[in-house]
């Protein structure tokens, strides 16, 4: 028996002989349409259910380069704050403009960005160890926060409290206004992830734990 013969077997002891076609809504799949081989070997197509119509839903881009390491941050405003290698920038998502305002100043790739649109300030972190405190309006750098020894990967606010996550596989606490670490939280592996309130500090690492910290007590709650 030719190969193609026996494949052309193996497809008809799959449809069997239902007389009626391929089924294309099988176990509610999406409706993929095959060929039904019949006995003298030529294909018959198979129908395919018509598709319904859906709302259109629209998009633009508003940087044609490509950026593996773009990171954003959207706190629900008229704002976008977005990374492109060592700048910031900020899109006006109600007229979907970049405004010209630049954030200059990190010797690195930024890595993660916090904007507070309505306290007209932003945040971000570099590969160049350092976090950045930024002045939404004349984007200038208001202060410098130094202790991470990796790449800062992410960046949470809660109030004037910051908690920031690194390569370093440390969590950091740090006052907004003064830019001092107040506590250092750690893990076994490069962090991903950090949340803060008022009385917690949550993080994740590249191995998949979830730590969860009482910032006053300094300790690790679970």
């Amino acid at each position: 028996m030719s190969s193609q013969n026996f494949v052309q077997n193996q497809i008809s002891v799959l449809q069997g002989s239902y007389t009626r076609g391929i089924d294309p809504n099988y176990a509610n799949r999406l409706p993929v349409p095959v060929p039904k081989v019949v006995d003298d070997g030529k294909r018959v197509r198979a129908k395919s259910q018509k598709w319904k119509p859906r709302t259109k839903v629209g998009s633009r881009s508003s940087w044609g380069r490509w950026d593996e390491n773009r990171v954003i941050h959207y706190a629900g405003g008229d704002l976008v704050a977005v990374s492109s290698n060592r700048k910031i920038h900020l899109l006006d998502i109600i007229h979907f403009t970049k405004l010209p305002i630049e954030f200059r100043g990190h010797a690195g790739s930024v890595r993660a960005v916090f904007l507070r649109e309505e306290e007209n300030f932003l945040l971000s972190g570099s590969y160049d160890l350092s976090i950045r405190y930024w002045d939404l309006k004349s984007g200038s750098c208001v202060r410098i926060f130094n202790g991470h020894q990796g790449t800062i990967t992410c960046i949470d606010l809660y109030k004037n409290r910051l908690a920031s996550g690194a390569r370093d596989c440390q969590v950091k606490e740090w006052d907004l206004d003064t830019g001092k670490c107040l506590k250092t939280f750690k893990h076994k592996d490069p962090i991903l992830a950090t949340r803060i309130n008022d009385t917690y500090i949550v993080s994740s690492c590249e191995r998949g734990i979830v730590k969860v910290w009482h910032v006053a007590m300094a300790q690790l709650v679970k």
